[in-house]
């Protein structure tokens, strides 16, 4: 059951950012394309540090990525991912499927996730987004854009 968030002045705090630049497909920064080969392993995106403390227990996330699949017939699958702290040492928590369809499909995945840290340990959290491909034959592009997102929200 969803908890109602009820937006007042002066809640979100600390905004946290990550992105391309310029932030559009087929960007000019050097960290794209991605590749992901058939059956990849996770691959780190972006990162961010966020500030919590008592009076902001809570961080909004939010990531938008542009992929390009270029041979593949058969619809192909991203999942997309955000570790609190490395993805070889972290914790997952947060995770999504994309399918993609047909020849040359160019997507882009746009999704949204509220965490709940164990602030008590704390002050600021590393969050990692990760892209990983499946059930696809040939490569898959990260392209851009590329924005990954993060704020504290007071109590």
């Amino acid at each position: 059951m969803a908890n109602p968030l009820k937006i007042r002045l002066g809640k979100l705090i600390q905004f946290i950012f990550d992105i391309l630049r310029p932030n559009t497909s087929n960007s000019t920064d050097p960290r794209v394309p991605v590749i992901l080969p058939p059956a990849s392993e996770p691959v780190t995106l972006s990162c961010i540090t966020v500030p919590v403390s008592k009076e902001s227990p809570l961080v909004w996330l939010s990531a938008t990525i542009g992929s390009l699949s270029v041979f593949s017939l058969d619809p192909s699958r991203l999942v997309f991912s955000i570790w609190r702290g490395q993805p070889d040492t972290g914790e997952l928590i947060f995770s999504t499927a994309d399918n993609g369809q047909g020849n040359g499909t160019s997507r882009t995945t746009t999704f949204t996730h509220v965490d709940q840290p164990n602030r008590r340990f704390c002050r600021k959290i590393t969050y990692c987004l990760t892209a990983q491909a499946f059930d696809n034959e040939d490569n898959i592009n990260i392209i851009g854009p590329v924005t990954f997102t993060g704020a504290s929200i007071k109590n």
